[in-house]
């Protein structure tokens, strides 16, 4: 494993992104951390919910596959939090510097956050995979039928009627199914155009194995490795003209000597960098606009 320090490794990424013929991108969720959404992060937490801490819960992480609530404190935390994440966080300059280091490269970006923060910060629709979904559709629980509905309505509706106290959404607010007036829930990958945007990044995928290739990614960890950190790997395995560029601030190497892990089998094609995803952003961003 090349396990560069300083400006080094930020001249060497950067040339190999100015050769590259595409470049590939996954970001997880410590892209999405460096950012400002950070599931583990206690003082929004303790602003977006503090009913919630004072039953003893410190961060939104707790609450994935969380059931123990009644139906109205379901969605007064889904309405909070989609609010929050998806339709109210600020522009991130982490994606922004991000997509002007790729600018006018033929790209692609695989990621699996749900915040649609590389859409909003400006990447083109059509070059990002949301490989776990978005936030922007609702489906019925029940499945009568596979039709979903934008989610913005019903989240507003959700927050107008929320019960601070109880922190509670009242009845006649909470999610229906238009159809069986059954219970609603986030449509992530069940969404009508998932097929599609699967299609097309296979398509993308597979005409990249006789073309100079850069891989980047960024704070993708261990809570789903089947859908970047392993395809990646083998992917880098598999292709004869590549550099592999793994950002990660956690899940040091096997040898425990601080860089994030890089399989033996790849590590003359990789660069493991240990740190923050903005930071080492920021750095590739300067580094490019001023050797222009």
């Amino acid at each position: 494993m090349n396990e560069y320090s300083g400006d080094r490794v930020i001249e060497i990424i950067a040339g190999s992104i100015r050769s590259s013929e595409r470049i590939l991108i996954g970001g997880g969720a410590g892209l999405s951390a460096s950012a400002g959404i950070d599931y583990t992060d206690t003082k929004t937490f303790l602003k977006l919910f503090p009913k919630w801490v004072q039953k003893g819960y410190r961060m939104q992480y707790e609450f994935i596959g969380f059931e123990d609530w009644t139906e109205g404190e379901r969605w007064a935390y889904w309405a909070t939090h989609m609010n929050h994440v998806f339709y109210q966080f600020p522009i991130s300059p982490v994606y922004e510097k991000l997509h002007e280091i790729v600018k006018g490269k033929d790209f692609y970006v695989i990621t699996s956050n749900a915040d649609g923060m590389f859409i909003r910060c400006g990447f083109e629709p059509e070059r990002v995979f949301q490989a776990q979904g978005n936030y922007d559709r609702l489906m019925c629980m029940e499945r009568c039928t596979h039709e979903t509905w934008h989610a913005k309505p019903y989240i507003d509706k959700a927050l107008a009627a929320i019960d601070h106290e109880a922190f509670s959404v009242a009845d006649e607010a909470i999610p229906r199914c238009p159809r069986c007036n059954g219970k609603m829930t986030v449509a992530f990958r069940q969404r009508e155009d998932y097929e599609e945007w699967v299609n097309e990044y296979e398509d993308w995928i597979n005409g990249i194995m006789d073309k100079r290739l850069t891989v980047m990614e960024f704070g993708v960890g261990f809570n789903t490795p089947g859908v970047i950190r392993r395809p990646f790997e083998y992917l880098v395995y598999s292709h004869d003209n590549v550099l592999f560029v793994r950002v990660n601030r956690s899940y040091v190497n096997y040898s425990n000597t601080g860089h994030p892990q890089i399989p033996h089998e790849i590590k003359n094609k990789s660069i493991s960098v240990n740190g923050d995803a903005a930071e080492f952003i920021e750095r590739l961003h300067n580094f490019i606009k001023q050797s222009k």
